[in-house]
C-alpha cells in the first residue's frame, strides 16, 4: 500500500511484477546466490520474503516500464530499508529472474485478467 501510495507507478508495473513473481514461484527463476536468504532461498516464497519480493518486483517493474521513475533512496525509504540493502537486494531478485525481464504480450494479458478477476471477486465479498 505505501508504494502505490507514493510512488505513482504505472498499472502496467504492478501486472509485470506479478509475472515475475508467478515466475520465481513456479521454480522458473534460479536458485538464489550460494548461501543468501535475504530474498529467497532456491527460489521459493513464503510468509517470510513475500513482501520484501514484491517490494523488489515492482521497483524493478518501474525501471523497466516506467519513463518516469525516483532515485533509490526513495523507493528504499518506501521500503523502509536503506539504499545499499535495496541496491543488494534488487540485484540478488535479478539474478533469481536470471536477468530475464521480458514478458510476452500473451503472459501480460493472461495476468492481467488474472489480477481483473481477482480484484473483481475480492470486491464481491
Amino acid at each position: 500500500e505505501r508504494v502505490y501510495t507514493y510512488s505513482s507507478m504505472s498499472p502496467a508495473c504492478y501486472v509485470i511484477a506479478y509475472c515475475w513473481l508467478k515466475t520465481i514461484a513456479e521454480g522458473g527463476g534460479l536458485q538464489g546466490p550460494a548461501g543468501s536468504n535475504n530474498v529467497g532461498s532456491a527460489s521459493r516464497i513464503s510468509a517470510f520474503n513475500i513482501h520484501r519480493l514484491a517490494f523488489l518486483a515492482l521497483v524493478s517493474a518501474a525501471k523497466f516500464v516506467d519513463d518516469v521513475y525516483y532515485q533509490q533512496g526513495f523507493y528504499a525509504s518506501i521500503g523502509g530499508i536503506t539504499t545499499q540493502e535495496l541496491n543488494f537486494l534488487e540485484r540478488e531478485f535479478l539474478y533469481l529472474l536470471d536477468y530475464k525481464l521480458f514478458i510476452s504480450t500473451e503472459d501480460f494479458a493472461c495476468s492481467l485478467m488474472e489480477l481483473e478477476l481477482e480484484l473483481e471477486l475480492s470486491s464481491a465479498r
